[in-house]
C-alpha cells in the first residue's frame, strides 16, 4: 500500500479486486481486477482508453457526480 493511499479490496475464489485512491473529495484512483493472479480488463470493445460519467440521485436531486478517464496499462 503506497503511503497516504486508501485501499478497498475484495477477494472471492480466484477473483481479486483492488481500488486504491489518494485524496478525499478531490481524488485520483485506480481499479484493478485479477483472475487467477492475472490482471484483466473489465470493459468491452476498445480498451486502450475510456471515459465515463457517474451520477447519483437522492430524492430526485443530484447528490454526487464523477467524471472518470482511464485505460489499459501495458508493462
Amino acid at each position: 500500500m503506497p503511503p497516504g493511499s486508501h485501499d478497498l479490496a475484495h477477494e472471492r475464489g480466484s477473483w481479486r479486486y483492488l481500488y486504491s485512491y489518494f485524496g478525499g473529495t478531490d481524488f485520483a484512483g485506480q481499479e484493478t481486477v485479477w483472475h487467477d493472479g492475472e490482471p484483466i480488463d473489465r470493459g468491452d470493445g476498445e480498451t486502450d482508453h475510456f471515459s465515463g460519467h457517474e451520477t447519483i440521485f437522492v430524492d430526485g436531486e443530484v447528490a454526487y457526480e464523477l467524471d472518470c478517464r482511464g485505460g489499459l496499462i501495458v508493462p
